[in-house]
């Protein structure tokens, strides 16, 4: 039996000579892996792409969760993103953000919303100096932990703990001081494209870096990740 759904793809592995397997964040089944015989044969190959926006339709196997791919288009037209060599490094950035926390099976209809908009609103986006730290940011909302400023005199950020505290952890994943404030001022500012945020003299590199940290004390086996080099390179400021 076929049926067609919409998602987002997040990886391509090579399965044989002509066939990938692709995994996609779906709308009706979350996160799903799809076989796709014969795809590098094809004349009118689809070109994979991370974080690519794509309707599909597909067949189920009852015998596996390795469903069958029987066509594949663009759902969302996202072209800017991967042809722009600092979107496109954002790109590859988010995906491996979404591979390692993109895990539950179950869909999201709030989440997959979420996901695209942004995607969709990276391709318009003229100067994304700060769109990858506002996307951790709100991403960490459907990931439980979102950085919710409830203590305006704290002292410290808790990335441990996730909280503005009034004293001092007793471990070394917290922020103070100057890199606080540009904190506070970060997440209290909305992305809406029309403006950026005052970081008081932190620079952006360095509020990924506490981004990064914060997932990595958050999350459980997130690691370390191996396409921040690229973008500590990109925004250096």
């Amino acid at each position: 039996m076929k049926d067609k759904d919409y998602g987002i793809i997040l990886s391509k592995l090579d399965y044989s000579e002509s066939s990938y397997i692709l995994k996609i964040y779906t709308s009706k089944h979350g996160l799903s892996s799809f076989l796709f015989r014969g795809a590098k044969k094809k004349k009118d190959q689809f070109k994979v792409y991370p974080l690519s926006i794509v309707e599909f339709e597909y067949g189920a196997n009852p015998k596996s969760d390795l469903h069958y791919l029987n066509s594949i288009s663009t759902y969302v037209n996202i072209s800017n993103c991967f042809f722009d060599p600092v979107k496109s490094s954002i790109l590859f950035f988010l995906n491996e953000i979404l591979q390692k926390t993109l895990r539950e099976s179950e869909p999201d209809q709030e989440l997959m919303s979420f996901i695209i908009s942004r995607l969709k609103y990276l391709d318009v986006d003229d100067k994304p100096l700060d769109f990858h730290l506002h996307f951790m940011k709100d991403y960490s909302r459907f990931l439980g932990f979102d950085p919710s400023l409830d203590e305006e005199e704290s002292l410290y950020f808790d990335l441990k703990e996730g909280e503005f505290c009034l004293l001092k952890p007793k471990h070394e994943y917290f922020i103070e001081k100057v890199e606080l404030e540009a904190f506070k001022s970060f997440i209290q500012f909305p992305y809406d494209g029309e403006g950026y945020a005052d970081l008081k003299g932190v620079k952006r590199t360095r509020l990924l870096q506490i981004l990064v940290v914060f997932y990595q004390n958050q999350l459980e086996n997130f690691g370390t990740c191996k396409t921040l080099e690229v973008l500590e390179t990109i925004f250096r400021d």
